[in-house]
């Protein structure tokens, strides 16, 4: 006899002598009671079927290369952090089907381990073009950003799997940069004056080529912006404005050492109805700890 029907059978012969205050008592048993009267006839009861995960990708170790000894991997942290999102209906809307973190060790050979990444419940939790993963690493003192590893979707996850280039680290220390126009410092000149003049400073960077969907992001951003709008989201003013203070920061990268990395520096003037004149620097960045140190001074000179 199977074991559902020697519990049922068991449940049926106490009804059977049992009154009707007893047969409520008997109704109102817990799954335990029922457990335990079950062992005496060395019965159990089938337990119920759970959901497992299933492994979509396998874990893996990333090894990250700090170059110049510039960054101590001992003073970061990791973590995974997995969202699933699917759309649907007529108006399609974006729905949840699963999200999780997972702490990530960074082990003494300066590796990743990253844990396997494993499905949600139901049909769209196991389908990877939902799926949205990124590893972060962060400063353990202020979890400020080291760098992230981004991958959306089955095809950025699938090349995440398969790629074992490393991870390049070089961290670059903070930097004052005089700024020139056609050789005469900017600082307390007309055009800083212009309420139509505008400066913009950026890091241009050639990016590594890497799938759709994938991205790896490092947390040197020198983007700034000086003019003399009262409502504008750029620094008070291109009035007072003195010198380009860069801040330091990691930069990451997959390919070799031949990327180049610029600063450019443009200053853009408003004031003719319908013309714009325009005056740009671009310097390459020495790749090295002391990279925008070693810049000193950029020298915008009028683009034709």
């Amino acid at each position: 006899m199977k074991k559902t029907g020697m519990i049922a059978m068991i449940l049926m012969l106490a009804a059977a002598g049992a009154k009707a205050a007893d047969l409520a008592d008997l109704q109102s048993l817990k799954a335990s009671d029922i457990a335990a009267k079950a062992s005496a006839f060395d019965v159990l009861p089938i337990p119920q079927a759970q959901s497992a995960a299933k492994v979509l990708l396998q874990a893996k170790a990333v090894q990250l290369q700090v170059e110049q000894n510039s960054v101590n991997l001992a003073d970061y942290k990791a973590r995974l952090v997995v969202n699933c999102m699917y759309r649907s209906g007529l108006w399609p809307q974006p729905h949840v089907c699963g999200s999780r973190t997972v702490p990530v060790e960074i082990d003494g050979a300066g590796r990743l381990l990253i844990p396997a990444i494993e499905s949600f419940d139901g049909v769209q939790g196991a389908k990877l073009d939902n799926f949205d993963v990124a590893v972060y690493v962060n400063s353990k003192a202020d979890n400020t950003m080291l760098f992230a590893l981004s991958m959306q979707g089955k095809a950025a996850l699938a090349s995440y799997a398969a790629d074992n280039t490393p991870v390049n680290l070089l961290k670059m220390n903070d930097a004052v940069v005089d700024v020139l126009v056609e050789g005469k410092p900017l600082a307390g000149s007309e055009l800083a004056a212009d309420p139509d003049a505008m400066l913009m400073n950026q890091f241009v960077e050639d990016r590594d080529i890497l799938t759709p969907g994938m991205a790896l992001v490092s947390s040197v951003d020198n983007t700034q912006s000086f003019d003399n709008y009262p409502h504008s989201y750029a620094k008070p003013s291109l009035a007072g404005f003195k010198a380009l203070s860069l801040k330091g920061g990691v930069l990451a990268r997959k390919a070799g050492p031949d990327r180049k990395l610029e600063l450019v520096t443009t200053l853009t003037l408003h004031n003719i109805p319908s013309q714009m004149q325009r005056w740009q620097s671009r310097i390459e960045i020495s790749r090295t700890v002391d990279g925008l140190e070693k810049i000193g001074a950029v020298d915008m000179l009028k683009v034709k």
